[in-house]
């Protein structure tokens, strides 16, 4: 994420320094400016710079569960698995769903409690 600065940080180039608890840290006072930098060898350093790009992960590098051993030792298609009874039943539910919402909608009391 790069470093937020206020508009009129932007627009000046400058930040209104506040000290911190440290006497060799500061921060701007303005609001949504996130500037920050650090006292090194007596001079002022920015303490954030932008962050890299997020990069995407490697799946097989994951330490998210599919990314594991345990994952890949499941199989699928499971034993018995019917790819066209799995597709009926997905029209099945999805006809269920529109009969209620059409009966709803044609039993819905109109005006009064």
């Amino acid at each position: 994420m790069p470093q937020q600065i206020n508009p009129l940080c932007k627009a000046t180039g400058s930040h209104d320094w506040q000290e911190t608890v440290s006497h060799t840290y500061r921060t701007c006072k303005r609001s949504g400016c996130r500037a920050a930098q650090r006292l090194v060898a007596g001079t002022w350093k920015q303490v954030a710079s932008p962050s890299p790009t997020h990069q995407q992960q490697d799946i097989a590098s994951s330490s998210l569960l599919w990314g594991t051993q345990q994952w890949n030792a499941l199989t699928f298609p499971y034993p018995g698995y019917d790819p066209a009874r799995e597709q009926y039943m997905e029209q099945q539910y999805h006809k269920a769903v529109t009969d209620e919402q059409h009966y709803r909608a044609a039993h819905r009391k109109i005006g009064g409690a």
